[in-house]
């Protein structure tokens, strides 16, 4: 049997990993190392691809991580003192090489499980509709996790002027066990994960359904890839081929407890085997209460009007310990159920449909950014918005804060647009009251808006090189 495993300059041994992130076991489809006899029929073929969503969805990725790190390090939420203090380190800013939040090393497994498929499709006897269809999710899930890592540790093109020169990432296309990749530049990465995502979408099919990507959730997240890259014209062009609608009243409430999918593009489908709850990285429920690890900064709460439906789908009151809060509902868990346990909602048409309200305003066309924003704002419960110029953009910016809230964008948001996170000086209290955030600026251009790599990778690898200022 041969097998093949990804070198340990990418995927160092399980014991290295953060404890949020899932031992990876030695077993057929489900695993970063497979034999040259494994896949065989069409849907051992399809077991394979499944192991790569599999992947998406741990605890150290879609299944909590790829959300709650972006708000701690952000504005929208506040450390609650009657919590379990869980991630303090990066909602502190203090993260080091030694202790670095962030999905590397689970992203990495995907990557190598989509190069393991795409070696092992080279041999598929079926129909080549079903290979092309299995050939194109592998390739996007590849470009999404490089995307993801990209997010996190290497900066964003529109950051600042230097950004696309800076150091990248490792972007890896093969498997093989000697090799020790090096950082290519920003540039050079994002033109790689936008062509992974280009050759998907000439091959993949358009009837995947959402747990799954298709044609849709391919393009709305290039749509996404180029907002960041500052390719604006594209961005609109890649959500222009989405054509999806809005959820409004009801159906938007049920995507949060899973009992409807209206404008959700691709989710990852956490199924009770799973045993992972993303809601808890946020709040556990009991007969006592409501117990948050985070709740709603003040003043971000203070911008959902009354009429917004997005008010009571993300928020819900409670007490814990005799103090009111406002905690967040948004992954609360599957109907009628406070479990934490729900579906992974990682591209939502909402969010296609601001990038395109950004795009077009940063090419100068305000009249189509205006009629975006308003097609999001009438479908939430407000009235339409008039402004220009710079009260126009910042519109969309809030918008975008309150639509894409706990979904993991916050702080790239703020990072890519190359500005300063400044938390409130309101406490943690329902009211405002409490105890306020003790570091409250993480200055643009700061070195800690690129999360370092950890050591153990370093090490494992001396071709990486670590992100400056760690």
């Amino acid at each position: 049997m041969k097998k093949i495993i990804l070198s340990i300059g990418i995927l160092v041994s399980a014991i290295s990993f953060t404890s949020c992130e899932k031992d990876l076991e030695i077993k057929p489809f489900d695993s970063v190392v497979t034999d040259d006899n494994t896949y065989v029929t069409k849907d051992e073929y399809d077991q394979g691809i499944r192991g790569i969503y599999s992947n998406m969805r741990y605890e150290g990725y879609y299944g909590g991580t790829m959300y709650i790190i972006p708000d701690v390090t952000s504005d929208n939420l506040i450390i609650n003192q009657n919590g379990r203090q869980s991630e303090r380190t990066p909602y502190s800013w203090l993260y080091n090489s030694n202790n670095t939040p962030g999905p590397y090393y689970t992203c990495y497994s995907a990557i190598n499980r989509a190069n393991t498929m795409l070696e092992a499709l080279e041999n598929f006897n079926g129909l080549e509709d079903d290979k092309n269809n299995f050939k194109g999710e592998a390739l996007a899930l590849r470009a999404m996790s490089h995307f993801d890592i990209l997010r996190y540790y290497a900066k964003i093109p529109t950051q600042s002027a230097d950004a696309n020169q800076s150091i990248g990432i490792a972007y890896v296309t093969e498997v093989d066990a000697l090799q020790t990749p090096a950082r290519i530049n920003v540039a050079e990465s994002y033109a790689l994960v936008i062509q992974d995502l280009k050759d998907a979408l000439t091959m993949i099919a358009a009837n995947n359904g959402v747990g799954r990507f298709n044609t849709k959730s391919v393009n709305a997240l290039l749509s996404r890839v180029y907002l960041y890259a500052g390719q604006y014209q594209n961005a609109i062009d890649a959500a222009n081929e989405v054509n999806d609608v809005l959820a409004t009243g009801t159906a938007f409430q049920g995507i949060w407890n899973d009992t409807s999918e209206t404008e959700v593009l691709l989710k990852f489908v956490i199924t009770a085997e799973d045993n992972i709850a993303i809601g808890t990285s946020y709040s556990q429920s009991s007969s006592a209460g409501i117990r948050s690890e985070y709740v709603f900064d003040y003043d971000f709460f203070l911008e959902f009007l009354d009429s917004d439906i997005r008010k009571a789908s993300y928020l819900i009151e409670g007490d814990w310990a005799g103090s009111p809060y406002n905690n967040v509902r948004k992954w609360y868990g599957k109907d009628n159920n406070s479990n934490g346990e729900v579906d992974a909602k990682a591209i939502r048409y909402g969010e296609v449909v601001l990038n395109k309200a950004e795009a077009y305003f940063f090419i100068g066309n305000e009249t189509e950014a205006l009629n975006s924003l308003n097609e999001l704002r009438v479908a939430r419960g407000l009235a339409e918005f008039s402004g220009s110029g710079d009260l126009l953009l910042n519109e969309i910016k809030l918008q975008r804060r309150l639509d894409l809230a706990f979904e993991g964008h916050r702080f790239f948001d703020i990072k890519r647009w190359g500005e300063s996170i400044i938390r409130s000086n309101k406490g943690d209290k329902a009211d405002g009251t409490g105890t306020p955030a003790l570091v409250r600026e993480l200055p643009a251009g700061d070195h800690r808006f690129q999360l370092p790599i950890s050591l153990g990778a370093i090490q494992a690898n001396p071709n990486l090189e670590q992100n400056p200022g760690y």
